[in-house]
């Protein structure tokens, strides 16, 4: 059986991925009806405890809205007070635009979400399941992918473009020309970081 679909367009229950990771019977959702497009859970992986923090593509296609960031910014905020890792499962399209979304403060929001994951200090591991567009990746892992735990990136099937390839255009226009004829990630990293 497979759990995350080979087509980025079909939905699946983000649950499920985080069941199959963690210990049995470990898993402890917090708010399980608020922002549902968002899923905050705490669990156990080998016995020790962690938090997962993952879009759900059952809800929303997993789009980040103002109250999904407040949810994870605030239990963000709980793992690093608790010392506990954090795992991030991302499958998102980004933020939800909109001058709805505008208008209730959603850049004020978002960047709650960034300066939480960029203050914590505990162990921090993005998973990049399908998809993972412009901001809304950063925004879930906060760069994670550069980060003491590293990123991964789990492509179900064969799909036309690597996930993070797809990051390539959020990067500030300075590095861009460095990065782009990078033969490898690596390459990439080093040469947006200025590395020897």
């Amino acid at each position: 059986m497979t759990i995350v679909p080979e087509s980025p367009r079909k939905p699946f229950d983000m649950r499920l991925a985080i069941e199959a990771i963690a210990d049995i019977g470990s898993i402890f959702e917090l708010k399980p009806a608020f922002a549902q497009n968002m899923l905050t859970l705490l669990a156990r992986m080998d016995g020790r405890p962690v938090g997962f923090v993952a879009n759900q593509p059952s809800y929303m296609a997993g789009a980040i809205d103002i109250n999904a960031t407040d949810k994870a910014a605030r239990f963000i905020s709980l793992c690093d007070a608790f010392h506990l890792p954090l795992i991030f499962l991302i499958d998102t399209p980004g933020f939800l635009p909109g001058p709805d979304s505008e208008r209730a403060g959603l850049a004020r929001h978002s960047g709650k979400l960034l300066y939480e994951i960029g203050n914590s200090t505990v162990t921090k591991i993005a998973v990049v399941t399908r998809k993972a567009y412009g901001l809304g990746a950063i925004a879930m892992s906060g760069g994670a992918h550069d980060a003491d735990g590293g990123g991964i990136a789990w492509l179900p099937g064969p799909a036309d473009t690597p996930s993070w390839l797809r990051l390539v255009p959020t990067l500030l226009p300075d590095t861009r020309p460095r990065v782009l004829p990078a033969k490898s990630p690596h390459t990439a990293h080093r040469a947006r970081h200025g590395a020897p």
